[in-house]
């Protein structure tokens, strides 16, 4: 009974040394949102990471349609009209920018820094999105999954910690709309 106390207070404290300290370690900074034609968008959410307890590894890749607790190590993404309706409508083609090094086929921040991501992703609108001639759409992005890997290293020990943020800290990952009509 004593072993399984001291293994659980362990772990407890393992995973508190591991875990970001404050909501600072990890936020978004930017989203725009730009027509660059008539049947085109893009859209860019800004977000850093960093944490003084380990180093971390974040995606390159982003998907549409990944929601909260999805496992794939992706960014996921979703369109939503002004209804907060999903639009699967388009094509869109994602990725994520950084200068944090690449190691592996991700990003990696190395501990006690911080680096800035950005979610880039274009829209082909099809003819689905064009509204009738006497109604329009508002057409945002919003980030779903936000997956990371933190790692950390203590007395000769890594742990490697798979995380990602939940949908409250997400609902703040969201692009202003985009307010579309026929031309």
């Amino acid at each position: 009974m004593l072993n399984i106390k001291s293994s659980v207070i362990t772990g407890i404290i393992l995973l508190a040394s591991v875990l970001p300290a404050s909501a600072s370690a990890y936020f978004t900074t930017d989203q725009k949102a730009v027509q660059i034609n008539s049947d085109t968008i893009l859209y860019t959410v800004t977000y850093q990471f960093g944490v003084k307890a380990g180093a971390l590894r974040m995606p390159i890749g982003a998907v549409r349609g990944l929601q909260a607790g999805d496992p794939s190590p992706y960014v996921g993404y979703t369109l939503y009209s002004d209804d907060k309706e999903v639009v699967d409508n388009g094509s869109t083609y994602s990725l994520v920018l950084s200068d944090a090094k690449v190691e592996n086929n991700e990003y990696y921040v190395p501990q006690g820094e911080a680096r800035s991501f950005t979610l880039v992703t274009l829209v082909k609108l099809g003819e689905k999105f064009i509204p009738a001639e006497d109604k329009k759409m508002d057409l945002s992005l919003q980030v779903t999954s936000l997956p990371f890997t933190m790692i950390s290293k203590k007395e000769n020990m890594a742990m490697e910690l798979g995380l990602r943020l939940n949908p409250t800290e997400l609902q703040y990952y969201t692009t202003p709309e985009i307010h579309l009509k026929r031309p």
